[in-house]
């Protein structure tokens, strides 16, 4: 019963510390601060809807895109990321592996960047032909580094 009446106890001026509030207005405005470091807003996004599949004898189907933002400046000191969109308004980061339709195998989407060019690649992981991907969409974004 005493253990009880303790825990009572501490749980009640625990709860009255904590229902405390502050009262009154705020404070005047604090001085402002150093200036920070440059940063660095030079990110290109653009969308490509890819059409024309070329088949390789690797298996695979191969398709290039021409990006006039892909320079030089960005291969030698930026990053470039690739996504495949899902078809519900998301985004897939490539590269990637995916299940085949069948469910016997996968196939890996992936990508390599070259000046002004991006290549996407799409491979069955068992070596099989892969189906032509038909009309797909892609978002390459650069960033220039510095």
């Amino acid at each position: 019963m005493k253990n009880l009446k303790n825990y009572i106890l501490i749980f009640t001026i625990l709860g009255l510390f904590n229902s405390c509030a502050k009262d009154g207005a705020p404070g005047p405005t604090g001085p402002t601060g150093p200036q920070g470091p440059t940063g660095n807003a030079n990110v290109q996004s653009q969308t490509f809807t890819v059409t024309n599949w070329t088949l390789s004898s690797t298996p695979s189907y191969q398709a290039s895109i021409t990006d006039n933002e892909i320079t030089q400046a960005i291969l030698n000191n930026g990053t470039i990321s690739a996504f495949w969109a899902d078809g519900t308004g998301g985004w897939i980061p490539l590269p990637v592996t995916v299940p085949t339709t069948t469910g016997i195998s996968s196939q890996t989407w992936a990508v390599d960047f070259g000046l002004n060019t991006i290549d996407i690649t799409v491979v069955n992981n068992d070596y099989s032909t892969p189906s032509n991907p038909g009309s797909q969409t892609f978002k390459i974004v650069a960033t220039a580094g510095q």
